[in-house]
């Protein structure tokens, strides 16, 4: 049997989003989604992801015994809407298929217990983009980091609850500190607690502060993080490694703004903006009975789910050369060698962004004033695994870098073939001019003329 995505009428697998070339605005395909036999109680599936459930807290409530508290989750993608189930007890079916993660490009049921969902899909949405590529401390240049930043805009005027998810190394307190600098709260304090880092014995004195005398050692009244941010913001960095039995005292500070500290009988009033953060796939821990699910709610009044590296790889240029500007060596972005930037390009980032910076740190201390070969300073083992000479084909790179690799080599033969001529490369290739345009760009061809 051929590896091939598993398809149906209805239903596909669902795999990495392609990347998207040029400024084109990214379209999503949502719809609405309603319980069979209660024409009332339906839900309209956008770009934000709405989780189902029994859990009374879920954006469409499900009264089924069968149905687990957090059971699947939707959301609107390009290729349709993704529907992912969340470690369900009973399962999520389409037809006699029980699946994980599926897409729905169809009028298409969904069984979840013994309730049936039905899905219609709705008209393709446009998401819009910023007119720049930075938002504060954040750059990319891609579609995906474009619509990122114009979402971040509207939300840092708000006063919601943001939960920011995304693997280690994708810059999920940059964007924190984001949203704070250009919200009404930059004037004020950014706290930023770390609650993998946090002391279990500990946990509550550092959040919620102590008494004198609350505990053995408190010999003076402590000011707790929380009240350290009134009037700003507090960024939870890791909190789904929070303590379980500290989550309930967390969500009634979250949920009523006031705190009482260790050793104290009195809540005090404060006022702060939570923005959290973490690695792990929290509705599934929900599921699990690993996170309380009204501590996810209250704290996921808009989630954000930043992109790996891999999955944007024609923002590293982009990126290096910031970095190489916020260490005053911007200039130094001149003698980068295009070779290099392209064998970037076909490594697969399992650091991400921060692994970048660490690259291109190396290289900037290095640096003698002669060309800079940033791939010199990857990792070892990411030397080891570049491009095997004997087939061309590096098996340990993603599916995504290894098309990278195999479009910038064909568009940069391509080119050599034509003499650079657009309207003979699109009429080889069987693409349109645009897009020929765009890989050139993308792959950094230089000297592609406009005929």
């Amino acid at each position: 049997m051929q590896n091939l995505p598993w398809r149906c009428a209805v239903v596909e697998s669902y795999g990495m989003e392609p990347t998207i070339l040029g400024s084109v605005r990214p379209i999503v395909r949502g719809g609405r989604v309603s319980v069979v036999g209660h024409a009332h109680t339906s839900i309209e599936v956008g770009a934000s992801p709405c989780i189902v459930g029994r859990d009374p807290h879920c954006q469409l409530v499900l009264h089924d015994k069968r149905v687990s508290g957090t059971h699947l989750e939707l959301v609107a993608t390009e290729h349709g809407l993704r529907v992912r189930d969340l470690g369900s007890k009973n399962g999520t079916f389409v037809g006699a298929c029980r699946v994980l993660d599926a897409l729905l490009t169809e009028p298409t049921h969904v069984r979840c217990g013994d309730t049936v969902l039905q899905y219609e899909p709705g008209k393709p949405q446009r998401v819009a983009l910023s007119a720049t590529d930075q938002f504060g401390p954040l750059v990319g240049g891609t579609p995906h980091m474009r619509a990122l930043f114009a979402r971040l805009k509207r939300l840092a005027n708000t006063g919601l609850s943001v939960l920011i998810s995304g693997e280690t190394g994708t810059g999920k307190e940059l964007v924190a500190k984001a949203i704070h600098e250009a919200s009404p709260r930059a004037k004020q304090p950014f706290v930023v607690i770390d609650c993998g880092g946090i002391p279990q014995t500990l946990a509550e004195s550092i959040l919620f502060g102590h008494e004198k005398g609350a505990f053995t050692g408190a010999d003076q009244r402590r000011k707790g993080e929380l009240s350290a941010a009134d009037g700003g913001t507090v960024f939870l960095d890791e909190i789904g490694e929070l303590p379980m039995e500290l989550q309930p005292k967390l969500l009634r500070a979250v949920a009523e703004r006031q705190i009482k500290a260790v050793g104290s009988t009195k809540y005090v009033a404060i006022d702060v903006r939570i923005i959290a953060a973490t690695w792990r796939d929290l509705p599934r821990e929900i599921a699990g009975g690993g996170f309380r699910s009204d501590l996810f709610f209250r704290l996921a009044d808009e989630r954000i789910e930043l992109p790996s590296l891999r999955q944007r790889l024609d923002d590293i240029p982009l990126l290096a050369q910031r970095m190489m500007v916020d260490q005053g060596k911007g200039s130094s972005f001149d003698r980068v060698t295009p070779a290099s930037l392209d064998q970037l390009a076909r490594y697969g980032w399992p650091g991400n962004v921060r692994e970048l910076r660490s690259v291109v740190s190396r290289a900037l201390a290095y640096d003698d004033g002669g060309p800079i070969d940033l791939a010199e300073y990857l990792s070892p083992e990411a030397r080891l695994s570049a491009p095997a000479a004997a087939t061309g084909v590096d098996v340990d790179l993603t599916y995504e870098a290894s098309k990278t690799a195999h479009d910038a080599a064909y568009f940069a033969a391509l080119f050599e073939a034509t003499g650079g001529s657009i309207r003979d490369m699109s009429r080889r290739s069987g693409v349109y001019r645009d897009t020929v345009r765009a890989h050139l760009k993308r792959h950094r061809i230089k000297g592609a003329g406009g005929r």
